[in-house]
């Protein structure tokens, strides 16, 4: 019985120590760092962007499906925390769909790491089922810093 309760207390005090350093890290307000490109949507064929911020290369972006890949490769010493929102406008400019990666779990824990590529998979199920009538996207990529 004794066993039991200095058990609990240990895990409780465990548990406080862990849980008071990840509630301050999460009410600490994030600063983000932006760069934004325009440009024609070409289906099933990837186009080379090579954008660059803050050290993070935007390599290029592909529309296939109803799903746009961008492939990001972080040329930094140290991991970078990045997101891709995509915007889908039709030929007279009218917006017919905007979407982010952050529906991702994977994304929303996991980092870029330093000195590799990584692929931003951006879906537009909700909205599309393929690129017909879409011409042009605009793309934003966000570093939290």
């Amino acid at each position: 019985m004794i066993r039991k309760t200095l058990l609990s207390f240990l895990v409780l005090a465990v548990t406080v120590v862990f849980a008071i350093p990840s509630a301050k890290a999460a009410e600490a307000p994030n600063n983000f760092s932006r760069i934004s490109h325009a440009g024609k949507v070409i289906v099933d064929k990837p186009v080379e962007l090579a954008l660059v911020h803050k050290g993070v290369k935007l390599e290029s972006i592909s529309f296939s499906g109803n799903e746009v890949l961008v492939i990001v490769w972080n040329r930094t010493p140290k991991a970078v925390k990045g997101h891709i929102g995509i915007a889908l406008f039709d030929s007279k400019g009218r917006l017919v769909a905007a979407e982010s990666d952050a529906q991702s779990v994977t994304r929303a824990i996991a980092s870029i790491r330093s000195g590799k590529q990584t692929g931003f998979k951006v879906r537009f199920k909700k909205f599309l089922s393929n690129f017909e009538g879409v011409t042009q996207y605009r793309l934003v990529f966000a570093i939290v810093e």
